[in-house]
Order: C-alpha cells, then structure tokens, then sequence
C-alpha cells in the first residue's frame, strides 16, 4: 500500500508539472520515480484550431458540428436536409446579377456556373445564400455546408491563415522537452488536437503502442466541459483504450487531469499579470477588473442540459480563487 500511495504522489507530480507548465531540470531521474513502470505515456490536449481552411479541414468542422448533434446539441432532423451545393457569395449579401458574384462552396471551390438565390432566414439562421442543385454538396447535409461556409468567411477575414498553432504549438512543444529532460525514457509524451478528427484517439494508440503502463491525460484547457472533454475528447481516448485490451488483452491505467486553471500556478500568473497592469496606472484611478472566460450557455442547448454542465462549476472556483 506505501508503494502504491508513492507511486501515485509521483504520478501526480507528473501531471502537476504538465499543466502548469513547469518543470525542475535535472539530469538525473529523482529516485521516487525509479519505482516507476516501465513507461508513462503522456498525452496532451489542445482544443486545436487549423491553420487553414480547405477541403481537408473541412471534415473537421464538419465533425464537430456532428459532435455537437450526437450530444443533443443540435436537432437531429438537420441531417435530413440536404437541398444541393450551397454556396456562398464573397463579395455580396444579397442577389446581384450573375457577372458580379463571387461564389465559394463549403469546399473551397470557385463556382462560375448557374445557381438559385435563396434569401436565407434570419430567425432560423439560415443566411442569404445560392443554390446549385446538384455537385458535391448533394448528398450532403446542408448543416454541415453551412457551418463550412461560415469558418471559411472567418478564415479569409484572418487573410486565410489562422495563428493559433502558431502561438500555441511552440508551448506544448517546450512542456514536452522539459517533461523529457526531466524523466528521461521513463516518459513518453504526444500532443493532440481535440479539433482535429481523429487525432486524440489517434495520438492515444500511438503511446499504446509504444507499451506504456499508465497513460496521463492532460488538456491543455483553463476551463474544462463534459460537453468538450468528457463526451469528445476523453470519449476518443477511451475508444482506443477499449480497442487495445480487446486485440492486447492488457488493461491500461488512465490518469486525467484536472483544468490547468485550478492550479495554483496559474491563479498567480493572473494574480501577477493583473498586478503589473495596474502597475501603469495613476494610484488614485478607479478601476474595474471584469475577469472572463469562453463562456458556456446557463440553460438547455436542445436535448443538452448546458447549464448542467461542470463548466460553470469549474469557471466559478477559477473566479473565486482569483479574487
């Protein structure tokens, strides 16, 4: 029972050390993890956001809206609609001759060709677009072409590259090196996109296949939500866990972590941040502080019960630590 509680307060330290972005270095493995298994897999977690929009990205977004309807969501009837290609004008809101349109699909693709103008509805949320019957789009729900459309217009108003990744990659990487400074071929670590289909579950068997006794969980999110985290991306996490000890016969013990926004560290990286942006200012100014998140919905989303949800209960400790 010692061992068991030793291992698992070094197991935690693991965890500890990935969410909160900091590591002691030290070249030699620290004895409490000499009674480590063999190998930890590490897999961490961003939301994940493409640094494009095109035809392959598309499956996405389109998965996540998927996502977003298996859960309740969305109504399940959108799938059934299927009115053609939708395609959407760059240029224009409204109907202008042909000659002045510059029409887009859900894909990426340029259309030159004929197309019905459809007005859209506003309280529906079907927006003002154009229709061409058949072409890729047949076959396909039109929520999913729709939602397509939409990034795509985000997309070109970031210029058509998105610099998440950039930002946040570099991060992740750095937590990875240290992590591998730090416990040496003890551990092995993947980084994962919740946002991209399949890579969570992908990245997971890649560490079981690597033959890791223990697997540690680890979102890179301050907040976290049953409706992101435990049905997405725990549920992909789970799917490979599941597959593995049916073809292995092995069970693997799974570790999650909990919102890097609990952490203590974090609390005072705002608390510091804060301090030093009032550092700039007079004294005797009157200052209001509102502190905010991504937000989630405080009532039913269709079947789903969003205010149910723990993020609400995760953002409020947050906010109250803080203060």
């Amino acid at each position: 029972m010692g061992k068991l509680i030793a291992d698992m307060r070094g197991l935690q330290r693991v965890a500890f050390t990935i969410i909160v972005s900091l590591v002691v270095i030290s070249a030699n493995t620290p004895a409490w993890a000499k009674d480590f298994p063999d190998k930890i897999g590490v897999l961490m977690i961003n939301h994940g956001e493409p640094a494009e929009y095109n035809s392959e990205t598309y499956q996405d977004f389109k998965a996540f809206v998927k996502h977003m309807i298996d859960v309740g969501f969305m109504p399940k009837f959108l799938m059934s609609i299927d009115t053609g290609t939708i395609l959407m004008d760059e240029k224009n809101d409204h109907w202008v001759p042909f000659w002045k349109r510059s029409l887009v699909d859900a894909w990426g693709n340029k259309y030159n060709g004929f197309a019905f103008y459809v007005p859209g509805n506003e309280k529906m949320g079907i927006p003002p677009h154009y229709l061409k019957i058949f072409g890729r789009g047949r076959g396909e729900p039109d929520v999913f072409e729709y939602a397509g459309l939409e990034a795509y217009k985000v997309w070109q108003e970031m210029g058509g590259r998105s610099p998440y990744r950039e930002q946040t990659v570099p991060q992740m990487e750095n937590v990875s090196r240290l992590l591998k400074m730090r416990y040496g071929d003890k551990i092995s670590v993947k980084i994962a996109y919740g946002f991209e289909q399949g890579d969570i579950e992908n990245k997971t068997k890649e560490l079981l296949d690597e033959n890791v006794d223990i697997l540690i969980v680890a979102p890179q999110v301050v907040v976290d939500s049953y409706f992101e985290g435990t049905l997405h991306w725990i549920k992909e996490v789970h799917n490979a866990l599941n597959e593995y000890a049916l073809e292995k016969g092995k069970t693997i013990q799974l570790i999650e972590t909990e919102p890097m926004g609990l952490e203590r560290d974090f609390i005072k990286g705002i608390v510091l941040k804060v301090k030093e942006e009032l550092s700039n200012i007079p004294s005797n100014a009157n200052v209001a502080i509102f502190l905010s998140n991504h937000g989630f919905p405080l009532t039913r989303c269709g079947d789903y019960d969003c205010q149910s949800d723990p993020y609400h209960h995760y953002a409020r400790e947050i906010f109250e630590r803080i203060e």
